[in-house]
């Protein structure tokens, strides 16, 4: 597309808003083999032959989520003063080339570096690359489209285990981390040719209008700024708000309870007498419903305030955690399942959001890289917490009823981070 051609035809010109959403999409989508579900499938057949406990495999899960969230408080930042074409193509690339080592490791150290490296490149980069183009690209329609992206998310993480698992009954685990690592490597390919830092750099204006008019206001027309303008907040105004670190405490809970439970759900199930293929299948339904929850939520988003939006969506998630409690029948597993799945996939949309809703596009990787710590601290504690608490108790329902607490908590934390005037010479301007 010509630079500025979308200027001269008095309307709209959305296809290139198309690529970055699909591109959005397919990033969100190579995360995937990096997480916990796709980890998973690996732990017997690699502790099988390497003579690893399950308890070693599943530890690189945490030192992976603390190293992309430290990561985080670098690429953020890169990304809102360099763009992040470069450095999202190397981030996928780190993780396809991660990925496809695994297939070579025989000692502990070289598969925990390598799947940290993994996860650094999947969530420290690619992740927040995501966060950073779907918040610039878009205003009006933010909302449905970070939805979109994160449906990338969600598909891999129903996707992905299953075709890991055939790879491994027919030619073995070490050829299916090599086959991830090559499809995943594969995209770096238009991340480089189509990404793009935000629309003004090539002549665009965000959701691909002609005009300024309606540009200034975020979905849900109640942004953190001025009425009519588009809040434009530096990071070091954001973080001595309340409302930032409201938001990071209630954004982090969605990654506690999903961490949690994405190693802790098929166990629990089995536990109170689901068949194993039943939670299993369970915990695709989980995935499946989170990406169209994400949608869902991100949609209504654009009709209501976001912190409302989030708010329910949390209280959603307090109410599957109760009926998760209450399974013991296929029929309560697959009711929390699809509403399990679309709380999850409502919190984890609408934390993406925020940042741009509250704070404006010209410090959202910045502000992004500075909550993931916390959000990732909070994703490795969850499998931690749950699984301590059954080796304490004996059972998961404790340790559930607290996540539900703590979901109502982060729907409070939410609705009392109110939107905040931007404090005289302070405002940036768009670039």
């Amino acid at each position: 597309m010509a630079r500025g051609s979308i200027l001269n035809d008095g309307g709209r010109q959305p296809s290139y808003f198309w690529v970055i959403a699909s591109l959005g999409l397919l990033l969100s989508l190579a995360q995937a083999p990096a997480l916990n579900s796709v980890l998973s499938v690996f732990v017997k057949p690699m502790g099988e032959e390497l003579g690893w406990t399950r308890g070693t495999i599943s530890g690189v899960a945490t030192l992976g989520a603390i190293a992309s969230g430290l990561l985080g408080l670098v690429a953020g930042p890169l990304m809102d003063r360099r763009g992040m074409r470069l450095l999202t193509v190397f981030g996928v690339l780190v993780l396809g080339v991660s990925l496809a080592g695994l297939s070579q490791v025989n000692e502990v150290w070289s598969f925990y570096a390598l799947h940290s490296l993994a996860r650094v490149g999947a969530i420290g980069i690619v992740g927040v690359a995501v966060t950073v183009a779907v918040s610039n690209w878009f205003i009006k329609s933010r909302g449905r489209v970070m939805g979109l992206a994160f449906l990338g998310n969600r598909l891999g993480g129903a996707v992905f285990p299953i075709v890991a698992l055939y790879l491994i009954v027919y030619q073995g685990w070490r050829f299916a981390w090599l086959t991830l690592g090559a499809l995943v490597a594969l995209l770096a390919v238009p991340s480089f040719l189509y990404l793009r830092r935000r629309p003004e750099d090539i002549g665009l204006l965000p959701d691909g209008l002609a005009t300024r008019e309606g540009v200034g206001q975020p979905s849900g027309g109640q942004g953190g700024g001025e009425k009519g303008a588009e809040p434009n907040w530096t990071l070091r105004s954001a973080v001595k708000t309340p409302t930032l670190w409201l938001l990071a405490l209630a954004s982090s809970q969605a990654y506690l309870v999903m961490g949690s439970l994405n190693l802790h759900q098929v166990p629990y199930m089995t536990d109170v007498g689901i068949p194993a293929t039943l939670a299993v299948g369970a915990l695709t339904v989980t995935a499946l419903s989170s990406g169209g929850g994400g949608f869902l939520w991100g949609m209504l988003a654009e009709r209501i305030h976001v912190r409302y939006a989030l708010a329910g969506a949390f209280v959603l998630e307090a109410f599957s955690m109760i009926l998760l409690i209450l399974v013991r029948t296929p029929t309560y597993a697959y009711g929390y399942a699809v509403l399990g799945g679309m709380a999850i996939g409502g919190t984890i949309s609408l934390s993406g959001i925020v940042w741009a809703e509250y704070f404006g596009r010209n410090s959202v990787g910045a502000i992004q890289g500075l909550i993931l710590p916390m959000q990732m601290f909070a994703n490795a504690s969850g499998p931690f917490v749950s699984g301590w608490a059954y080796d304490l108790t004996g059972e998961y329902t404790r340790v559930f009823t607290a996540f539900a607490v703590a979901c109502i908590l982060a729907a409070l934390f939410a609705l009392l981070a109110r939107p905040r005037k931007i404090p005289t010479g302070v405002v940036q301007a768009m670039t």
